[in-house]
């Protein structure tokens, strides 16, 4: 399997730095996938998603929602692939990990109806003169653990980017395959450049993340 590197600005920038194995380890860690990464990366994608974040909440959630729409069909369409992932880097049973993988797809719909129903704008009632509105934090990084490395890395991406913010995920370095196979459904897509990024990483990018001053 060929590693495609960290995703930055609707590109696939190839690995270098710091090599990065993953292994199996259901199978007395057998090798699975090999990758490099650099912390430099971190702020580039960063910076990115800044430049990225004011066009994105500009646009209405109903046009947000139809590049998510495109998200939740490449996911589909790569359901088998997923799971394999999940399975080689997590060691789960194939039922959990196609479970798993199943579950990113119908996460949209809930997203979908929980923004609706939480992110109501207009007049507040018995505040004469008042209304309320709903502004995007600006950048979201998120930062994804291994146990369930999409599905705790989804719930996160799926309604920053609905409300109008841009993302930046550093996946688990435990399970950096899952983190390039989700990459490649958002790149399907056509997201604006710079509104989904994922930079493979250590500890030291976890810490240029939430340390970014683009990053709220």
């Amino acid at each position: 399997m060929t590693p495609l590197g960290d995703y930055i600005s609707q590109e696939f920038h190839a690995p270098e730095g710091e090599a990065l194995h993953s292994v199996n380890p259901a199978k007395e860690g057998e090798r699975v996938f090999s990758t490099a990464w650099t912390e430099a990366r971190v702020g580039l994608a960063a910076s990115a998603a800044g430049a990225a974040q004011n066009a994105w909440a500009r646009l209405s959630r109903d046009e947000r929602f139809h590049y998510l729409a495109r998200f939740r069909e490449a996911l589909h369409a790569r359901e088998s692939a997923l799971a394999e992932a999940i399975l080689l880097e997590t060691g789960k049973i194939r039922a959990e990990a196609v479970a798993e993988a199943r579950a990113l797809v119908s996460r949209f719909d809930l997203v979908h109806s929980i923004v609706d129903r939480d992110l109501v704008e207009g007049p507040v009632p018995g505040r004469p003169g008042e209304s309320l509105r709903y502004h995007a934090l600006g950048v979201v990084g998120v930062i994804a653990p291994y146990n369930y490395p999409l599905h705790l890395c989804h719930a996160y991406v799926l309604p920053a980017l609905l409300a109008g913010n841009t993302v930046v995920v550093k996946p688990s370095e435990i399970t950096p395959l899952c983190a390039e196979r989700y990459a490649e459904a958002a790149h399907e897509v056509g997201f604006p450049p710079g509104v989904f990024n994922m930079v493979i990483g250590g500890g030291a990018s976890g810490r240029a993340l939430v340390s970014h001053p683009d990053v709220r």
